[in-house]
C-alpha cells in the first residue's frame, strides 16, 4: 500500500513524501482490477507477465508504420516487388489470367500468355511463333484442332459426314444413309453405294471423315502382307472376296505394310443368286 516518508532537506527542513511503496506492494502477476495503480515488478528475464497485458487494447490499425515494406520475404499483391528466385506452385495452377498487354509473343514481351493462345489460329496469339497463324483467314475454325479438321476434309478423296445410328469403326466401308449422313455398309445384299472408309471410330451424331482414294488408313490391318488386295465383308476388311449370294463385292484398297491400308474403293461385281 502507499506510504509516506519523512526526510530532511539540505536546509535541515523536515518534509513528508507520499506514494512510496515497499517491495511487498509490487505485483508480478495481475489479480485484475484489485491491482489497479500498483507498480509492477519484471520477471527474471526482464519481461512483463502476460496476465498484465490486455490484447484487446491493441488495435493493429492504430499502429504506426503500417505502410512500411518491412517484410521483404513476402509477395506484394500489388506486384510492385519482383521475385528474386524461381517459384514453385506446389502442383497448383495460376487461374484467371488476364490477356497479355503485348499482342505477340516475342523478345520484347515478358508477358505470360494463357494456354488457349497456343491453341488458336488468331493473329498475334502466339500462333505465329509455332507456325499456325491463319492471318489470311483460310479456315473458318478459330482453333488449331478445328483448322486441321477442315484441312483433312479438304484433301482429295476426303469428305466429312455426320455419323448415323450405330456409329462407325475406323476402316468401315460406309454409305450415305441420309442427308450428309453415313452408316456402315453392313448388308452387302442391299445396293447401298459405298462412298469410302471411315477414318476414325465415331459414335452416332459425331463427325467422321471418309477416305475413298489415295489415302492411307493406319492401324486397320493386322499381320497383312504388303500388296495384298482387301475387300469389305460387311463387317471387316479381308483378303477374301465375299461369296454370298446377291452380295455386292467392294474392293477397298491394298496393304501398304503389315498394318496400314492404301485406300482404293471400287465396286467390283454383284454375286449371282
Amino acid at each position: 500500500m502507499s506510504k509516506k516518508v519523512l526526510y530532511v532537506d539540505p536546509t535541515s527542513g523536515f518534509y513528508t513524501e507520499a506514494t512510496v511503496y515497499e517491495t511487498s506492494d509490487h505485483v508480478s502477476v495481475s489479480a485484475g482490477a484489485a491491482d489497479a495503480g500498483k507498480p509492477i515488478v519484471l520477471d527474471a528475464g526482464g519481461l512483463i507477465d502476460a496476465s498484465m497485458i490486455d490484447d484487446s487494447d491493441i488495435d493493429h490499425g492504430n499502429l504506426t508504420g503500417l505502410a512500411d515494406d518491412d517484410h521483404t520475404q513476402y509477395i506484394l499483391v500489388a506486384g510492385t516487388r519482383a521475385f528474386t528466385g524461381d517459384q514453385s506452385m506446389g502442383t497448383n495452377q495460376l487461374t484467371n489470367l488476364g490477356d497479355p498487354t503485348a499482342t505477340t509473343i516475342d523478345a520484347a514481351s515478358d508477358d505470360a500468355v494463357p494456354m488457349s493462345f497456343l491453341a488458336s489460329t488468331a493473329s498475334g496469339e502466339g500462333a505465329s511463333k509455332i507456325g499456325i497463324q491463319d492471318s489470311a483467314a483460310y479456315f473458318t475454325a478459330t482453333s488449331v484442332e478445328g483448322a486441321l479438321a477442315e484441312l483433312a476434309a479438304a484433301l482429295p478423296g476426303n469428305v466429312s459426314f455426320t455419323v448415323g445410328t450405330g456409329g462407325v469403326t475406323k476402316g468401315d466401308l460406309v454409305y450415305i444413309s441420309a442427308a450428309n449422313t453415313v452408316r456402315a455398309h453392313a448388308t452387302l445384299t442391299n445396293d447401298f453405294y459405298g462412298v469410302g472408309l471411315a477414318q476414325a471410330t465415331v459414335a452416332a451424331a459425331g463427325t467422321v471423315i471418309v477416305a475413298s482414294d489415295d489415302e492411307v488408313l493406319t492401324g486397320v490391318l493386322t499381320g497383312a502382307t504388303a500388296g495384298n488386295v482387301y475387300y469389305w465383308t460387311g463387317s471387316a476388311l479381308s483378303t477374301s472376296i465375299p461369296s454370298g449370294a446377291n452380295a455386292n463385292v467392294w474392293r477397298v484398297g491394298v496393304a501398304k505394310n503389315a498394318t496400314d491400308l492404301y485406300t482404293d474403293v471400287k465396286p467390283i461385281k454383284k454375286n449371282g443368286p
